[in-house]
């Protein structure tokens, strides 16, 4: 973006096939100032099209939905993704369990106390989460690396 004057000293005067962009600071609400810079560029030249009037917070508002959207979009879909990771961890647990239901009983059965029943089960399940995040942890730190080193 180079000011109006600048670029008519530059390059050429502008031309009426050109947009211009004229930024206007304010104190107070700068949608109640719409109507008097419409006044006031009317003044100035009635042949002056006045196309796409806004405030700031408008346009900062209107560029960064694509960015939210995206960031709505990976959120529901890291929701997804957790809700699957916690299901399959379910499954195979309860698939565990349920192979292993005839020692479980043998243990019971030889004084086990169900407190340590649930320990030994709850034991297997961290076991598996630990190692599932330490793969998957340590294959998103590689990859974040790579992607650095690829920026320029």
């Amino acid at each position: 973006m180079v000011p109006l004057w600048q670029w008519a000293q530059l390059f050429e005067p502008p031309r009426a096939d050109r947009s211009l962009l004229v930024v206007a600071r304010t104190a107070g609400d700068p949608r109640a100032l719409i109507p008097a810079v419409e006044r006031a560029v009317a003044e100035l030249d009635p042949s002056l099209p006045i196309i796409d009037l806004r405030a700031m917070e408008d346009l900062i508002w209107l560029e960064s939905a694509r960015m939210r959207i995206v960031a709505q979009f990976l959120s529901a879909f890291a929701g997804l993704a957790l809700a699957l990771a916690l299901v399959g961890i379910y499954g195979v647990i309860a698939h565990s369990v349920a192979q292993r239901t005839p020692e479980i009983g043998l243990r019971v059965a030889l004084g086990a106390r169900p407190a340590q029943v649930r320990a030994m089960v709850l034991r297997q399940a961290a076991t598996l989460v630990a190692a599932g995040l330490a793969i998957g942890l340590g294959a998103a730190v590689r990859d974040r690396a790579r992607t650095r080193r690829r920026r320029p």
